[in-house]
């Protein structure tokens, strides 16, 4: 059983910083990883749904051929779809769900939670014939009822490694540096990384090639989750 967070973590240096956790929501921190004994590391990116796309960071992941995985969610999709989003179909990047809209499941109930799951999985099979096999709630924040219904659809729920990189503690004035003393400090092998290709992190591409040069340079490789 994974247990709820208790209280509100105030700063960057208590490693967390999520807002808004309760009894009935879990605390994503605990299942950050995928146990391994081998150096690698999962890249992963959000799409929650503003109207732009990121191609900067997109294209550098191209054209380095680094794998990752992209939570699709279908608001976004439908909000950029004049945009080429042809790197969604491309085998370099495995694709797992983010909601068909972007609403916290704490605010939905089974009924409503349940058709909006199915809803993504579906139109992300059906739109772009991909199927997936993992799932990040809205918000990154699950409760019971989201991991029941993965549960009867097969799916895994997945986390990240302890801070969204690239909106780590906004508010100071280094937040590319205090991400990366956390990632120095606490990565362990099987560590899914989280950031943004929808615009709405802060120096993504930046933060995002100062982790991946370290990763590297410490012996870790990246794989699709």
């Amino acid at each position: 059983m994974i247990k709820p967070i208790k209280g509100t973590f105030k700063s960057f240096h208590d490693y967390i910083k999520i807002k808004g956790h309760n009894s009935k929501e879990f605390d994503p921190n605990q299942i950050r990883n995928i146990p391994t004994d081998e150096k690698i590391l999962y890249l992963t990116f959000d799409t929650c749904p503003t109207h732009e796309v990121d191609f900067a960071v997109v294209n550098w992941l191209v054209k380095n051929k680094i794998p990752a995985t992209i939570f699709l969610n279908i608001e976004w999709y439908k909000n950029n779809e004049t945009e080429d989003l042809s790197f969604l179909k491309s085998d370099q990047f495995s694709i797992g769900g983010h909601g068909y809209k972007h609403i916290r499941p704490l605010r939905q109930n089974l009924e409503e939670q349940t058709l909006d799951i199915n809803a993504c999985v579906n139109w992300i099979l059906n739109g772009i014939q991909r199927k997936i096999k993992w799932y990040r709630s809205p918000y990154g924040k699950p409760n019971e009822d989201t991991i029941n219904i993965l549960n009867k659809l097969g799916l895994k729920f997945a986390s990240w490694a302890g801070h969204v990189f690239d909106k780590t503690a906004p508010d100071l004035p280094n937040p590319n540096i205090l991400s990366m003393d956390y990632i120095k400090e606490h990565t362990i092998k099987g560590d899914i990384w989280l950031f943004h290709i929808n615009k709405e992190g802060i120096n993504t591409l930046e933060i995002l090639q100062q982790a991946y040069k370290w990763a590297i340079d410490n012996g870790y490789r990246f794989e699709k989750m």
